[in-house]
C-alpha cells in the first residue's frame, strides 16, 4: 500500500504546549488584534503559528506577543501642552429622537462624535443602541471608536455620571440593553463583558430612571 506523501516545511523538536486558536489569541491580546486579523496574518505566513497535519493555525501566547511587539506596535511620545488650560464645553440638548430604549433616561444629552464630561455613552445605529461604554474623557474615547472598524454607529448619546459610579451604571445598561456590538456578545458568548456591579442592576437603573424624563 502506498502511503500518502506529506510536504513538511518545518517541524519542531518537541510537541508545543499551551497552543491557542485564533479566537482565544484575540481574547488574550485583548483588543490588539481581532480573531479575523490573527487568522489572516497566520494564513499570510506572517505571525508565528503551528499547524497539526495541515489543520487550523494554533498559537503560543509568548511567541505571538513577541511578534506583535516587534512588528505591530507603534508608540507615540505625544507632545507637551504649553499652557495647561482645560476647556470644558457643555453638551447640547437632544435634538434628534433617541432610540426607544433611551427615551426614559432623564438628563440624557446628545453627544457628537467627540465628548465632554465623564459619563456613560451609548453608540447607536439606525435607532438602536449597539454599544455601551464609559469614560472620564468621552472626547478621546468616542474618537477612538471612530477609528475602530469593529464599531459601526451614526449617533452618540451621553449620560453624565459621577466617576465613582461609572462601573455600576455602565454595567447596568449593558445587561439591560445587551447591545449587539458589545464585547463578548459580538463574539457569540452568552454574557457581555462588563464591570462588576456593587449593587443589583434594578437598583442602579431605578435610581437613574426615578427622575423627570425628556421623551
Amino acid at each position: 500500500m502506498n502511503l500518502p506523501q506529506h510536504n513538511i516545511t518545518y517541524k519542531t523538536d518537541s510537541y508545543p504546549t499551551g497552543l491557542k486558536t485564533h479566537h482565544e489569541m484575540a481574547e488574550v491580546i485583548s483588543g490588539g488584534l481581532s480573531a479575523e486579523r490573527v487568522l489572516e496574518l497566520a494564513d499570510s505566513g506572517y505571525i508565528p503559528h503551528y499547524r497539526i497535519d495541515g489543520g487550523i493555525p494554533l498559537f503560543k501566547v509568548t511567541e505571538v506577543k513577541a511578534w506583535i511587539s516587534q512588528n505591530a506596535i507603534y508608540k507615540s511620545e505625544g507632545r507637551s501642552i504649553c499652557d495647561a488650560l482645560r476647556i470644558v464645553v457643555p453638551a447640547p440638548e437632544v435634538v434628534d429622537t433617541p432610540p426607544n430604549a433611551l427615551c426614559n433616561i432623564p438628563h440624557l444629552q446628545q453627544l457628537p462624535k467627540w465628548g465632554y464630561q465623564p459619563g456613560v455613552y451609548f453608540l447607536c445605529l439606525k435607532g438602536e443602541v449597539v454599544y455601551v461604554g464609559q469614560s472620564v474623557t468621552p472626547l478621546s474615547r468616542v474618537s477612538s471608536h471612530n477609528q475602530d472598524k469593529q464599531k459601526d454607529f451614526d449617533t452618540v448619546y451621553l449620560l453624565p455620571v459621577p466617576q465613582s459610579e461609572l462601573d455600576d451604571v455602565e454595567s447596568a445598561f449593558i445587561y439591560h440593553l445587551m447591545p449587539v456590538q458589545q464585547g463578548g456578545l459580538k463574539r457569540g458568548k452568552d454574557k457581555p463583558y462588563a464591570p462588576k456591579m456593587s449593587k443589583p442592576k434594578e437598583e442602579i437603573l431605578s435610581k437613574i430612571m426615578h427622575q423627570e424624563t425628556r421623551c
